[in-house]
């Protein structure tokens, strides 16, 4: 509510207001995007579960999970694209392969074959250990801008709740 109260220059996507369910424990995945550079032309929301169209948690999970998309289009060059927001689970992996396997096969189904398309999120995956090949099928279905971009922002995005800063990893991934 804050955030859509002070940033009158974004529109939002945000699925518990749209569908009008509170999810107790629950992560609604907002998307935001500037409301004088792109228009919305469709959005959705499915759970991270065997049963993604229904509020549902899955796969050992301890909280709903879930993942929002929007379709949006450029004004100014008519350029349509894809953006996917999604938060895995952070104690199963089953949960976390699962997760990122329904999330390609929704992008798949939801984009098609050619249309542009960008996943961020939280991950609670580090990418640098042997963990991090749960996210392999990202990788595999998209081209990685992190790592093929002239520039990057490749910093630590989860400090374990420790001040100090001595815990630095990057969970989170666009």
């Amino acid at each position: 509510d804050y955030l859509v109260e002070n940033m009158p220059d974004y529109e939002f996507y945000i699925p518990d207001y749209v569908e009008k369910i509170n999810l107790k424990r629950g992560f609604s995945m907002v998307i935001m995007w500037k409301a004088d550079k792109y228009v919305l032309l469709d959005a959705g929301r499915f759970f991270l579960t065997e049963t993604p169209d229904k509020p549902s948690k899955g796969w050992e999970s301890n909280h709903y999970r879930t993942t929002s998309w929007v379709y949006l289009k450029d004004k100014t060059t008519g350029r349509k694209f894809y953006c996917f927001n999604t938060h895995l689970d952070h104690k199963s992996r089953l949960a976390k392969e699962n997760g990122v396997l329904l999330n390609v096969e929704m992008m798949k189904s939801i984009a098609g074959k050619k249309a542009p398309v960008f996943i961020c999120g939280d991950m609670n995956i580090y990418r640098e250990n042997k963990g991090g090949v749960l996210l392999d099928p990202f990788y595999e279905y998209m081209q990685s801008a992190d790592e093929t971009a002239l520039t990057s922002y490749r910093v630590p995005t989860f400090n374990g709740y420790n001040p100090d800063m001595s815990v630095r990893r990057r969970i989170d991934y666009i």
